[in-house]
């Protein structure tokens, strides 16, 4: 009885299913990569976080005011015998150069971002490699016998939702770089602050470093992308079809497939880590 219902069931539609949700996502992501954080969404989240940061600003000049000060007592400068010429035009250039900064800190950011997602849209290029099954694949699935393709059936589920669930992550993944520039740039007036001394300049330089980490992560995520689509083109050979089955080989293609799709998103999670341990960020 069992035989004669299976037959009737297509055991490749959940893995065609599996990929195409993979393959949606994907375009989903590359679309993503390709754009500025001040593209994104038509540019409306960039601008709406244009209108608070003049608030930051006014923290950050108090902020430059400061760390001047600072400066001036780490220094123990007396204003009234030991100011000369060159220690003026020093002290001067510092501050002027932090209240450029500080005005244009969204403009910096965004040539930084565009910078990168145009070296993003020349990585990626040749567009989504589509994750899906062969002419000789799906036969194998055609070809199951009728009571095996009950495991076929249970495991193609199961790596089903493995897909699933690895496809949000990567979209996740992607939409989170975009949220942490959107809450970190107004920071970045308060950071630039520190360019006016007291001591205060790792903070100017941490910042910036966070900022490039995150327009870098981008191109690591799209080289990732890169080299993975050649696996997906190319497969894999994990020595797992050794078997006359047509079962255990249908398996192998399932487990090939859901492992170059988990490789690909483990590598993307690990962008952000790769771009500061490669650059020391």
């Amino acid at each position: 009885m069992i035989a004669s219902i299976l037959p009737d069931i297509d055991m490749s539609d959940s893995v065609k299913f599996g990929f195409q949700v993979w393959n949606t996502f994907m375009k989903s992501v590359y679309a993503l990569l390709t754009e500025s954080p001040s593209q994104f969404k038509d540019g409306e989240i960039w601008k709406a976080v244009q209108k608070i940061n003049p608030y930051f600003i006014t923290v950050g000049t108090i902020a430059v005011s400061l760390c001047f000060a600072m400066g001036l007592v780490k220094n123990q400068v007396d204003l009234k015998r030991e100011m000369n010429i060159e220690m003026a035009i020093k002290l001067f250039a510092r501050i002027s150069i932090a209240e450029w900064l500080l005005t244009n800190t969204f403009y910096i950011i965004d040539a930084i971002f565009s910078a990168a997602t145009w070296l993003i849209g020349k990585v990626l290029t040749g567009g989504v490699k589509k994750m899906s099954l062969s002419k000789a694949q799906l036969k194998l699935f055609e070809e199951v016998d009728p009571i095996e393709s009950i495991v076929l059936l249970i495991f193609g589920f199961i790596c089903l939702v493995v897909v699933i669930v690895l496809a949000m992550v990567m979209i996740y993944t992607v939409y989170s770089r975009f949220f942490k520039v959107y809450v970190s740039a107004p920071f970045s007036a308060l950071a630039i602050a520190g360019v006016a001394g007291g001591g205060m300049g790792h903070v100017a330089r941490a910042n910036l470093q966070n900022m490039i980490t995150y327009a870098l992560e981008g191109v690591a995520i799209s080289m990732t992308l890169f080299v993975c689509s050649k696996f997906i083109g190319s497969g894999l050979d994990l020595g797992l079809k050794t078997g006359n089955s047509d079962t255990v080989k249908a398996m192998a293609v399932l487990i090939e497939k859901t492992f170059t799709i988990a490789l690909t998103v483990g590598l993307t999670k690990g962008a952000e880590n790769l771009v500061r341990k490669n650059l020391g960020l």
